[in-house]
């Protein structure tokens, strides 16, 4: 049976003594224990401490507890790799780390010894010491087979011997053991000893003493990123690492590196390696190969690719866009790395074609698009007809002497002209929809300062145009609100006053406003001006903390004991910029919150998609520290807190969750649309309409539409017009494709002015109940 940790825990608890010690001997050297100790390695560490103090640590209790488990180092000497995540700290307060390190290197030193075949595996963890390690394992890689990978613990025997500590004067001693060795075993040399950190002093062996600049960029990676969170290199890194290097040494050095036979030890340095490639110009095919395969490395380089063979900058960021629109289309959690992919290749452009950043780029690149789109607008004559792209309104118009026809002739539709036009519409409609995702809806939802520079460039696109002022602004450094004057840069306020953009301005959100105290009065005013804003903003469900989550202190239950399908909110979650991870990490989804880190956690088996899932609480990291809710951010709690608000409403297992924001949204909204038609019998209270009719009265819930007639009975309305389009009198100020809203505000409509129903299924039921 195996050590119990119990029985250890009791045995360490006793006074220093004689008995103490032949106890915990007994624990590990009694034949009835062999086998895995159960107890912790933490535990099994203090074991051998304590022998070891008293003076009764040996070589037998060491074999016999590495032999159990060969990993038990790791309680000793730690994890190493905490770039792989693979960091864990070893015990604390150990006096016989060294005698434990001397005893392993002895042990791995005569278990790797040439001789009869031994059954005992080599203690792991350990990175042993001395040159001769390193040579055992150029050693035990030949005798493998050069060419053949051998199992993984070979492999992994190599490695963990080949990354031996050496002296300055054993890396000489070991560069000059290798010049005379094949060229395959140098070449394993330096991809162990890229692992080690030593790698440069191996160059010489190959040919290749002029490249330490390169090879220190290789496993060091760029000093300083543009935009480090996707991985984006700094160009001039990259070049000055060159210009130090001989480019025949160059080229001979990343030869060495990809020729690293295979199964063996490969270097941590390949997709370092595509990108210097890349920037150089040796790689293009085999780049252009990796994206069609959307490798994300190779998305990455395409950006730094020399703009060659008439290639222009505006043509390879075409490319770019359309590979992006492939990410959609890809897994949960691949398609925002493959859009970080898409990001750092944008950064590498701006650089290699003289851009300050990548906004600078898109956006001169996207006025560059509308331009050509209005040189390719038309008009164009087929046959009798005359056709033009209406970039006000998006539309392709055909006249005929002088007359807009309703519909487009098959005569014209055929014609490659009207085609070049449905491509040029394309190109804008796709524009609009990228300004729409990727700049406006941030700019709401985050506050993101905008330049008045930068406002005027995005003003001279179509999309920018048509949208922009249908937001509600907000001067950042006096707190001024209006909306924008496209023509003159100037935010113009409920009483008609007009004030210049002269430095950074936000798009604002509606905690800003209802923080200002005039969230009510700018939704009224929107709704009577006719204003149809682009995104949710002033009828954005806006989310505020609640006594609860103050008395929580520093995480939310607002969503927690939710069960919801995991495949409906998990996609949910994730288009929302979420990261959906396992049951076992530390929080099992999280997403950038402003400068803080937004987590929640939730119950499920395997992963999200898999079946239900139980949500937990959600909380805000700086860093890895929890931070309290009255100290988040309101804006991004918000946002936060509308992400989960959807995942629940949408997924939600037992249907019917609505919440508190949404009530409050959907009301503010028939409130000032009641306001504007002018509507005396309608009132809301709370989550229902109250609809006094000519017919009846009414009460119309504003999650569900669900109606009920006074004092009771329910009203079944399903209108033909329900089906396609809404009541003729709704009007919904945002453009997001809002259909339950849209339904059952229609609802409240078609009953407030029950007199005009035709419809005798629901007069029947009127009469039937009233």
């Amino acid at each position: 049976m195996a050590i119990l940790g119990s029985d250890l825990e009791r045995a360490l608890s006793l006074p220093d003594s004689p008995l103490r010690v032949n106890r915990l001997r007994r624990l590990v050297l009694d034949p009835s224990n062999a086998g895995h100790p159960a107890a912790d390695r933490g535990t099994v560490a203090r074991l051998v401490d304590a022998l070891h103090r008293s003076g009764a640590l040996d070589d037998a209790i060491l074999d016999a507890l590495f032999t159990e488990d060969r990993y038990l180092g790791y309680a000793f000497f730690g994890r190493d790799q905490p770039e792989l995540g693979q960091y864990q700290p070893p015990v604390a307060g150990l006096a016989c780390t060294e005698a434990v390190r001397d005893h392993l290197e002895r042990r791995i030193w005569e278990l790797t010894t040439p001789g009869p075949h031994r059954t005992r595996p080599v203690p792991g963890v350990l990175i042993p010491r001395g040159l001769r390690f390193v040579q055992r394992a150029l050693d035990i890689w030949g005798r493998a087979g050069r060419d053949r990978p051998g199992n993984i613990g070979t492999r992994d025997l190599v490695e963990q011997l080949g990354r031996a500590v050496l002296t300055p004067p054993e890396r000489v001693e070991l560069a000059a053991w290798l010049t005379g060795r094949p060229l395959d075993a140098r070449r394993v040399a330096l991809a162990l000893r890229l692992t080690a950190g030593d790698a440069e002093s191996l160059l010489p062996a190959l040919g290749v003493p002029d490249t330490v600049a390169v090879l220190r960029l290789l496993t060091d990676g760029p000093r300083r990123s543009p935009d480090p969170e996707v991985g984006a290199w700094d160009v001039t890194d990259i070049d000055a690492a060159l210009d130090h290097c001989d480019p025949a040494q160059a080229r001979d050095l990343f030869g060495h590196l990809r020729a690293v036979p295979t199964g063996y030890v490969r270097p941590a340095t390949d997709d370092r390696l595509e990108v210097i490639e890349a920037r150089l110009g040796w790689n293009v095919a085999a780049v252009r190969k990796r994206v069609k395969h959307n490798a994300l490395n190779g998305i990455r380089a395409l950006g730094l690719l020399p703009l060659d063979g008439g290639e222009t900058a505006l043509d390879r960021y075409v490319t770019l866009r359309v590979i992006g629109r492939r990410g959609p289309k890809l897994g949960p959690n691949r398609r925002f790395s493959h859009a970080d992919a898409v990001r750092a290749a944008l950064t590498h452009l701006a650089q290699i074609s003289g851009y300050p950043d990548a906004g600078r780029l898109e956006w001169d690149m996207e006025s560059r698009l509308a331009d050509r789109s209005r040189a390719d607008s038309g008009p164009v004559e087929i046959g009798d007809y005359r056709a033009h792209l209406d970039l006000n309104t998006d539309r392709i118009v055909v006249s005929r002497n002088g007359r807009h026809l309703r519909s487009v002739p098959n005569a014209v539709r055929a014609d490659p002209a009207y085609h070049r036009l449905r491509e040029t519409q394309e190109t804008l409609r796709d524009q609009a929809r990228r300004m729409r995702a990727n700049l406006v809806e941030p700019l709401v939802s985050t506050g993101r300062p905008v330049e008045p520079d930068e406002l005027r460039r995005l003003l001279t696109l179509p999309a920018g145009r048509a949208m922009l002022p249908g937001l509600i602004w907000r001067d950042i450094a006096s707190g001024h609100l209006g909306l924008l004057d496209p023509d003159t840069l100037a935010l113009v306020d409920l009483a008609g006053a007009a004030r210049p953009v002269t430095g950074p301005v936000n798009a604002a959100h509606p905690w800003h406003l209802f923080h200002a105290g005039v969230l009510a009065v700018w939704q009224r005013e929107l709704v009577a001006r006719r204003v149809r804003q682009p995104v949710k903003q002033a009828f954005r469900e806006l989310y505020l903390l609640t006594p609860a989550e103050l008395t929580s202190h520093d995480h939310s239950r607002r969503f927690a004991d939710r069960e919801v399908d995991g495949s409906i909110a998990g996609a949910l979650l994730s288009g929302r910029g979420w990261a959906r991870l396992g049951p076992e990490d530390a929080y099992q989804a999280c997403r950038p919150a402003g400068d803080l880190t937004a987590c929640l956690d939730a119950s499920f088996h395997g992963y999200w998609a898999m079946d239900s899932v139980l949500l937990g609480s959600a909380y805000f990291l700086a860093g890895t520290d929890r931070v309290p809710l009255s100290e988040v951010p309101p804006v991004p709690f918000s946002e936060v807190m509308r992400d989960l608000d959807l995942a629940v409403s949408v997924g939600y297992v037992d249907g019917g969750w609505w919440s508190d924001a949404g009530a409050e949204s959907r009301a503010a909204l028939l409130g000032a649309l009641v306001a504007d038609l002018g509507l005396p019998g309608v009132t809301v209270d709370g989550r229902v309409a109250r609809i006094e009719g000519t017919r009846a009265t009414y009460r119309v819930h504003l999650g569900s539409g669900s109606i009920h007639l006074e004092p009771g009975g329910h009203l079944c309305v399903v209108p033909a017009g329900f089906a396609g389009r809404p009541h003729d009198r709704l009007f919904l100020p945002f453009a997001d494709d809002d259909r339950a809203t849209s339904v059952v505000l229609s609802k409240v409509l078609l009953l407030a002015d029950d007199k005009k129903i035709t419809d005798r299924s629901i007069l029947d039921q009127i009469d039937r109940m009233s």
